[in-house]
């Protein structure tokens, strides 16, 4: 049995699937949004007891700069934003009111299950909470009943996450995981509040823009958040919040798009017990996903704020939303994708397509997605530039030996991490693999390049099957 990293939005896309695979996907989405909204609104009525209170809650932790940009990217699993509002309300029940002891390790397993490490962020929040009012010891032990019981939910989540990344047949195999080092970027500072298309890292220069780490939270949201953390509704997450926004840094100290140096290497922050060396989460490559969890804590916070305002208060709400979506990074109207395949792939022969050039940048992805509609395999996956067979096999080497490697290599700001090629062994060339097809894609790839790889094409298989505008496609059992 394998792990799949989104088996809740996956079940709803499931669901929905008579829409085809793109908007059942894009309708399992809007589901999770509308959802977020829906939690945090609770989440604020319950804490401030007013409609205007829940009305700003949610626009913080519902429609933000953190979950549009997780849209845009098609990380599916943390628009599940929804489960961490969610967690803490019931959370809050538990360590102030006594009530319910099973519902919030019920809800971090449902967590985890959305993400493993959104399971994990709400054990760390829980532990956070437990500097607030009441008598310490029953707070303590009201944290340890949560993180125990919900330790007992995720840990099976996380042996079989384990278990398929370590299997032979794993989409992201655990050698090919990004994971976090020191040298790569942490939560930039200036990311919490730089307005436009400022990214960190710069991925759209990196030769990625369909992947944005956006971790805006706003002005407006930050400075009713400061009011209310005063507020005497915002005692049990006071201290709790603090905390959290300290862990929600990163490992390490980030200020644009630069670590802060200090003797020689970045400054550590205490996130690094979560992404450092041995930590649970170092595979994780961007530590800027704390910010999911921020959302509700800090929308409850800025909701509490808002009430110094009376009746227009929820006009904080509409404020934020109008920063989130128009003045922060976050890429808004969202860019749509069309996922039919161009004309090249009409009436494609048996067997796997290889699609050149192999490139980690934006080409893998859009190969991948063009696959579920031609339903052919490609040797492409998360993270992997070429199938390890095709990196032995002499004749695919040969294929590809003009072509410049290094860029092509490099995962937007993840350093290479397998080599172009493997030691030799014979396949049989790309019809002993499997493959039936060939398509060359020109816009990709340099004269040079281009005039290269088509004429060992040429050579080996023929004239071309199919042209379309700058992608020609080879059927390789025709031969020449």
């Amino acid at each position: 049995m394998l792990w799949y990293a989104d088996p809740v939005g996956a079940s709803l896309a499931l669901a929905l699937r008579w829409l085809g695979p793109a908007w059942s996907f894009s309708g399992a989405l809007v589901l999770q949004c509308a959802a977020a909204a829906g939690a945090a609104w609770w989440l604020g009525r319950r804490v401030c007891g007013s409609g205007s209170g829940a009305f700003v809650c949610a626009c913080v932790a519902g429609p933000s700069a953190y979950l549009v940009g997780v849209l845009h990217s098609g990380f599916s699993e943390y628009a599940g934003v929804w489960v961490l509002a969610l967690f803490l309300g019931v959370l809050l029940d538990w360590l102030d009111r006594g009530e319910r002891w099973w519902a919030p390790p019920l809800v971090m397993g449902l967590a985890a299950l959305q993400a493993v490490y959104y399971g994990l962020f709400c054990a760390v929040v829980a532990g956070c909470l437990v500097v607030g009012p009441g008598r310490r010891w029953v707070r303590i032990r009201r944290v340890a009943v949560v993180v125990g019981f919900g330790s007992l939910l995720v840990l099976p989540l996380l042996l079989l996450v384990r278990a398929s990344v370590l299997h032979p047949a794993a989409i992201m195999p655990l050698e090919s995981a990004p994971g976090w080092v020191a040298t790569l970027p942490a939560v930039d500072l200036l990311g919490f509040l730089a307005p436009f298309d400022w990214y960190s890292p710069d991925t759209p220069a990196l030769g990625n823009p369909g992947i944005l780490h956006v971790h805006h939270l706003g002005l407006v949201a930050l400075a009713f958040a400061a009011l209310g953390w005063g507020h005497p509704r915002a005692g049990s997450v006071r201290w709790g919040a603090v905390v959290w926004a300290v862990i929600g840094l990163g490992p390490a100290l980030m200020v644009g798009r630069e670590l802060v140096q200090v003797a020689g290497g970045p400054v550590p922050l205490p996130g690094r017990l979560l992404f450092g060396d041995g930590a649970v989460l170092q595979v994780i490559h961007h530590p800027y996903r704390l910010v999911a969890l921020t959302l509700p804590l800090l929308g409850l916070l800025a909701a509490l704020g808002s009430e110094r305002l009376g009746r227009w208060a929820p006009l904080v709400g509409l404020v934020v939303i109008v920063e989130a979506w128009a003045l922060s990074p976050a890429p808004f109207p969202l860019v749509g994708t069309d996922p039919r395949p161009p004309a090249v792939y009409d009436e494609l022969p048996p067997g796997a397509v290889l699609d050149l050039p192999p490139d980690l940048r934006a080409p893998n992805r859009s190969y991948r997605l063009w696959s579920v509609s031609h339903g052919r395999p490609v040797p492409y996956a998360l993270s992997r530039w070429l199938s390890p067979s095709l990196r032995q096999d002499p004749e695919v080497r040969e294929l590809l030996q003009d072509l410049r490697l290094p860029p092509r290599l490099r995962n937007r700001d993840i350093p290479a991490r397998e080599a172009p090629w493997l030691p030799t062994v014979e396949h049989g060339g790309l019809v002993g693999l499997g493959f039936g097809a060939v398509v060359v894609h020109e816009d990709l790839l340099a004269e040079q390049e281009r005039r290269r790889l088509e004429r060992r094409l040429h050579e080996r298989f023929g004239p071309p099957s199919r042209v379309d505008g700058p992608r020609v496609r080879w059927d390789v059992g025709a031969g020449p």
